[in-house]
């Protein structure tokens, strides 16, 4: 029945055993400080979780009996990627409004069976923490970055493990942009959107990373860094000015001259290393700024290093030191003009790609708001995105979770070189498996030292995992609230006598 009057409609549902999933949902309301050198920054954040159209209590105060039935614990909800907590507001529990709903109860007596209606509500619970989070900045593309701010929100022990988790249908967030004073260092590259990085929604813990994109002003370091360091560099071909009488300034001036201006360029370096994060990876600033510093080199060692080589080859009178000026400055300039052609297409091209995100995230919100069915949603945007004529590079990762939750990715701050990792990975695969090998080789030098030992049994997987207890059941608390922990081993068993002695030294000696 469609709403009347501005009300939610009721509702026709067939009652099953279980809970829909519960719908997670933040809302950054303000981004204080980005630190790409701490790797870290400062946020005001709530997060929200509904349990959505569960109860038909009217009064707040029957919540806590609510949760407590379900096994939800508010206390345990926490993002798992805070560093220090500036200030944690108290946990919220409140009904919101769901509708009325309209169901038959099959068990009943009374005919004709007479359909009821009845309202809902969803239970919601929320906290809102100021609080620094950590997250890893890559600053490949460094001064026209883009940095990715992650809110790794976790359930952690406090929901059962039958019970699912979700983002919100529509929205998985949203930024309150009014309360953003950072512009003048940052741009929000999508407005008040918050994207959905990926979601853990079964086992003990389950989670959803939050994900947001912040792209940096390169204006400040464009013309305080690289357009100075460009004109330093320009400056070191002063060494080829002529006297008026057409002749070059003696060598020891022109050196001194340019010598002066390299250092300049090394104390300039420093400063630029004091403004970016102290990596192992060349950044484009670094790039630049290093390859200045390479040809202030090279002009002072062709200013030194000429005449010797002009002299010994006795090619002085043929040779013209300043024909070196114009293919100096010509090829410093050529190579000024690519970086500046390239770093202009680059931020063109990432634009591009930001653009169609957008245009894919907003199709997928209209299609859950369609009626169709979860399981066909993926198969809709596809044909959508067909219809589109987007380039195949244009196109963002797009995932399908649990329930039909259709979403896009992030693109990642600058792709990193996973060589290395992929190379441990397989050095450690292979050195764990060629040592599981000589598993007979350790029981017959066992069996050798030892033989009147009691025969080897293998440990299984399963007897090498830890037990874990879901909720601490209240027989083992005592009255403050503390878990009791108590032994299970009997005082005869050998395993008593080894804990007795876990406090002895052990002497070992080698069998002869």
């Amino acid at each position: 029945m469609p709403p009347q009057n501005g009300r939610p409609g009721p509702l026709t549902v067939q009652l099953l055993a279980g809970f829909s999933p519960l719908e997670v949902q933040i809302e950054v309301n303000a981004i204080t400080a980005v630190d790409t050198v701490g790797q870290t920054f400062t946020a005001d954040v709530t997060w929200e979780v509904t349990l959505p159209a569960i109860t038909t209590i009217r009064e707040d105060s029957m919540l806590s009996e609510l949760t407590a039935i379900l096994e939800i614990e508010g206390e345990q909800f926490e993002f798992t990627n805070v560093n220090s907590v500036q200030e944690k507001y108290d946990l919220y529990y409140g009904l919101l409004p769901a509708g009325p709903v309209n169901f038959t109860d099959r068990t009943s007596l009374a005919t004709p069976v007479e359909p009821n209606t009845e309202s809902l509500s969803h239970v919601l619970i929320s906290r809102r923490i100021v609080a620094t989070f950590s997250e890893e900045m890559t600053v490949y593309s460094f001064p026209v970055d883009q940095q990715k701010l992650t809110f790794s929100f976790s359930t952690g022990l406090g929901l059962r493990e039958s019970l699912r988790i979700t983002p919100a249908p529509l929205d998985a967030g949203t930024f309150a942009i009014d309360n953003y004073k950072m512009g003048n260092v940052f741009d929000v590259v999508y407005h008040n959107k918050i994207f959905v990085g990926e979601i853990d929604a079964k086992g003990t813990k389950k989670g959803i990373r939050f994900e947001m994109m912040l792209e940096r002003r390169p204006g400040y370091y464009v013309t305080n860094v690289a357009i100075l360091a460009a004109v330093i560099t320009y400056l070191c071909f002063i060494s080829y000015a002529p006297l008026a009488d057409g002749k070059l300034v003696e060598t020891g001036d022109r050196l001194q001259i340019v010598l002066t201006l390299l250092l300049t360029a090394v104390t300039f370096k420093n400063q630029v290393g004091s403004l970016i994060p102290r990596i192992s990876y060349f950044t484009t600033l670094d790039k630049y700024v290093f390859f200045c510093f390479m040809i202030a080199c090279l002009v002072v060692v062709e200013t030194a290093l000429f005449p010797v080589v002009a002299k010994s080859l006795k090619v002085e009178k043929s040779w013209k030191e300043k024909s070196l000026l114009w293919f100096s400055i010509g090829f410093f300039t050529f190579v000024n003009v690519a970086w500046g052609i390239y770093i202009v297409l680059f931020v063109k091209y990432r634009k591009r790609e930001s653009k169609v995100l957008l245009n894919v995230h907003e199709a997928i919100r209209v299609i859950a708001t369609s009626g169709i069915p979860a399981e066909h949603r993926e198969a809709v945007l596809h044909e959508y995105l067909e219809e589109c004529h987007f380039q195949n590079w244009e196109l963002p990762e797009i995932c399908c979770a649990e329930f039909g939750y259709l979403y896009v990715r992030l693109p990642d701050d600058e792709p990193q070189c996973t060589d290395n990792i992929d190379k441990k990975k397989k050095m450690h695969a292979s050195t764990r498996q060629n040592t599981e090998q000589k598993l007979d080789f350790f029981r017959n030098i066992y069996t050798k030292l030892n033989p009147s030992g009691s025969p080897l049994r293998a440990l299984t997987r399963e007897s090498q995992m830890p037990l874990r207890a879901t909720k601490p059941s209240e027989a083992f608390q005592d009255g403050r609230g503390q878990i009791l922990r108590l032994s299970g081993v009997s005082p005869s068993s050998p395993a008593a006598a080894t804990l007795t002695r876990s406090h002895s030294v052990a002497v070992y000696h080698r069998m002869t």
